[in-house]
Order: structure tokens, then C-alpha cells, then sequence
């Protein structure tokens, strides 16, 4: 059985690293720029993964924000200065990112593919939760990226 697994992702013309192993009988999956240019877009959607994917995409899904350890924090917005369109600010111990909606979605849909898949490839899966995630997923799709 594998302990790791790995991927790189393009999204909106950037290259992004995926990599997933097991800690404590759970998969972890993190990210990071291929560059390995800080990116607070990675930060959000890691931090958030760590505690509950489910809650992540109901949050991209409901349309609010959500903080976690008080060091990173995302915002849905309609109207933002600088004529910017509408979309998502990421903060990220006072740096901010604003992205639009179908990104941000993007990349959350690519996270959670690549969690769905080292689950199945690496043999650590709660079938229920498993599920619940991929269809959450599917909705989000349906929502974002038909």
C-alpha cells in the first residue's frame, strides 16, 4: 500500500502541487504552488481541509466565509473597490487575495477530487463520509463549473 501520494493541478493558469499522506490514520492533503510562491489561496482551502472538507464546500456553496485559527479566513463579496468583480477575498494574517467566485471553486472542487481519489489510493475511507463528500462535490460542480 502506497504512504503518499502526489499530483499537480492547473488552475487558472497556475500550476499548483497536491500531496496527500496518512497521519494518524486519517489522509491529510496539502498544497502548494509549483513555484512555491506563497499563496494564500492554498492556505485557506489546507487549513480548512484539516478540520472538515464538508463544511468548506457548504460554506462555497452557501455563499459565506468562514476563519480558522484565526490566521486565515475567506469572504464572499458583491461589490468590492477598485471596480474589481465580484468574488471571494482571501485574508491571510492581514495579506489579502481576491479571486473570483468560479476560482475559488475551482480550485475547492480540485482539492476535493484529489481527497476523494488519495482516500480510494492510499485504502484509508469512511464509506459514509466518503460518499456525503463526493456528493457535496457534485453539487458544487452542478453550482460552479457545469
Amino acid at each position: 500500500m502506497q504512504a503518499s501520494l502526489k499530483t499537480l493541478k492547473v488552475i487558472n493558469g497556475e500550476t499548483f502541487e497536491f500531496r496527500a499522506r496518512i497521519v494518524e490514520g486519517e489522509i491529510r492533503v496539502d498544497c502548494r504552488p509549483q513555484d512555491h510562491k506563497y499563496s494564500p489561496l492554498c492556505l485557506v482551502v489546507d487549513t480548512s481541509w484539516r478540520y472538515n472538507p464538508l463544511d468548506l464546500i457548504k460554506a462555497v456553496l452557501d455563499e459565506h466565509g468562514q476563519s480558522f485559527e484565526g490566521e486565515v479566513s475567506f469572504a464572499f463579496h458583491r461589490d468590492y473597490p477598485d471596480d474589481l468583480p465580484p468574488g471571494v477575498t482571501v485574508d491571510y494574517l492581514g495579506g489579502e487575495l481576491v479571486l473570483t467566485e468560479r476560482m475559488f471553486a475551482q480550485f475547492v472542487l480540485e482539492f476535493a477530487g484529489f481527497y476523494l481519489e488519495a482516500q480510494q489510493k492510499l485504502g484509508v475511507s469512511d464509506p459514509k463520509r466518503h460518499e456525503e463528500l463526493g456528493q457535496r462535490v457534485e453539487q458544487l460542480r452542478q453550482a460552479c463549473c457545469p
